[in-house]
């Protein structure tokens, strides 16, 4: 069993609803389903009603719920005593989405180390989901990460408040033609759709682009081409010719402008995303407080 399978229930058994739930969790309907089941199949009981609708507690539902509530608070309260019981750590732990990990945080890191001096720091990186969960499970000092006001981050503001690092801008991209133009350009039409190289379905990013393209007076005709999590891996494919992707500006060079890439549509396509630094207030780091201290200084 894992921890995260409680905390799925227990999310779904609160808000009553398997999409609602999966929102939350930062984890696509169909992957919470199957981690539902997983639950399910451990237990080697029903805990969800899936004829109701919306979805219901069984009897057995209902009993495992407080347990499992018990069996996370206990968890984690284990966590923090074992970490204080370890003492404090000379240095940071830091949580960042592969894109961020590339392009903010160095420079992030380097504005640190000038104002406290040397220290050691551990990046974790993986993607948006992966990093709340790790903030969540108490190993993280600090989360850098993308922030937009409809895809909301299930991060307690008393146990993790944040600040603002600023935005990036992310804009549609493909191969530069000896033209300066993009072999593939938006908005494409249903008859010859353009080649869509994506972050992949239920990723943040992903999701971000998606709201931006719902709000564009224009339909985006675009089919799935490629799916990877990683911005310099969609960067090389769409290079290469492979089809268009929306990527992070602080990604593409002035070099690769003059000679790979080019814009695939015009400012109206550009998304732009808020960069936030989150702090786990909870964890006995000094180190972490003190940094935390200063940047919060009006």
């Amino acid at each position: 069993m894992e921890l995260k399978w409680l905390e799925d229930f227990l999310a779904l058994a609160e808000l009553g609803g398997f999409s609602k739930a999966a929102e939350a969790r930062n984890v696509t309907q169909p992957a919470f389903g199957r981690r539902i089941r997983a639950l399910e199949r451990w237990l080697g009981t029903d805990l969800i009603d899936r004829s109701a609708h919306p979805p219901e507690l069984t009897p057995a539902g209902r009993q495992f719920r407080e347990s499992a509530a018990d069996l996370v608070r206990d968890i984690h309260s284990l966590r923090r005593d074992l970490r204080q019981t370890g003492g404090d750590t000379a240095g940071l732990v830091i949580a960042a989405p592969h894109v961020l990990a590339l392009s903010v945080v160095p420079r992030w890191l380097s504005a640190m180390k000038a104002d406290q001096g040397p220290f050691a720091a551990r990046l974790v990186n993986e993607s948006v989901h992966d990093c709340i969960q790790a903030m969540l499970a108490g190993g993280v000092d600090f989360l850098i990460t993308f922030y937009h006001p409809q895809i909301p981050l299930v991060l307690d503001p008393r146990r993790f408040p944040h600040l603002s690092l600023g935005t990036e801008r992310l804009r549609p991209y493909a191969e530069r033609e000896a033209s300066g133009q993009a072999r593939h350009r938006l908005p494409g039409s249903s008859a010859a759709p353009l080649p869509y190289l994506t972050y992949g379905s239920g990723t943040f990013l992903e999701r971000a682009i998606a709201l931006h393209l719902a709000q564009m007076p224009q339909t985006a005709h675009l089919i799935p081409s490629v799916e990877n999590t990683i911005a310099d891996s969609l960067k090389a494919m769409a290079s290469d010719g492979q089809g268009l992707a929306w990527l992070p500006e602080s990604a593409v060079t002035p070099d690769d402008l003059a000679q790979r890439l080019a814009p695939a549509g015009d400012e109206s396509w550009t998304l732009s995303l808020g960069i936030r630094l989150y702090w786990a207030s909870e964890r006995p780091n000094r180190l972490a407080r003190a940094i935390w201290q200063e940047m919060s200084k009006p």
